[in-house]
């Protein structure tokens, strides 16, 4: 948090001296725009969002294969009396569960909706703080500089 508030106040006090003014939802969508704690949260966002959707469908088959007496000696010896066996396998719940899954998977996507919006909210409080610290440093070195030209 302080790492955050150190970089936005340091490139705020840039550029407030920069040839183009910098206005404060210029600087609040630049900083929502580039938080690394914003993307983390979308990056959850879309990680929910298709949890739920994997949660909404059938699970995998299983496809199994055995072999048994392969390496087996005397009358089993060699590969003719081996034992081959294939089996493939299927989930079905019952009773809702596949649903309760999705269900369950939505609220978590719409929690880490939620996550993201008072996270960015509070990108947003600390931004406006940061801009308007810069100002007031800004006016505070303007006044100092009509002070030594008064001096």
């Amino acid at each position: 948090m302080k790492k955050t508030m150190i970089i936005l106040g340091l490139s705020a006090v840039g550029l407030c001296h920069a040839d183009v003014p910098l206005d404060l939802p210029t600087a609040i969508s630049r900083v929502v725009g580039n938080h690394p704690a914003l993307s983390v949260a979308e990056a959850e966002i879309l990680a929910t969002q298709s949890e739920a959707l994997q949660a909404g469908l059938w699970q995998n088959p299983v496809l199994g294969a055995e072999a048994e007496n392969v390496f087996g000696s005397g009358d089993y010896s060699g590969g003719d009396s081996a034992e081959y066996t294939f089996s493939l396998s299927q989930t079905f719940q019952l009773g809702g569960k596949r649903a309760k899954r999705k269900e369950a998977a939505l609220l978590r996507s719409e929690v880490a909706q939620w996550n993201l919006e008072g996270r960015r909210r509070a990108v947003e409080r600390i931004a406006i703080r940061a801009f308007y610290t810069a100002l007031a440093a800004d006016a505070r070195l303007s006044l100092a500089a009509e002070q030594v030209q008064l001096a």
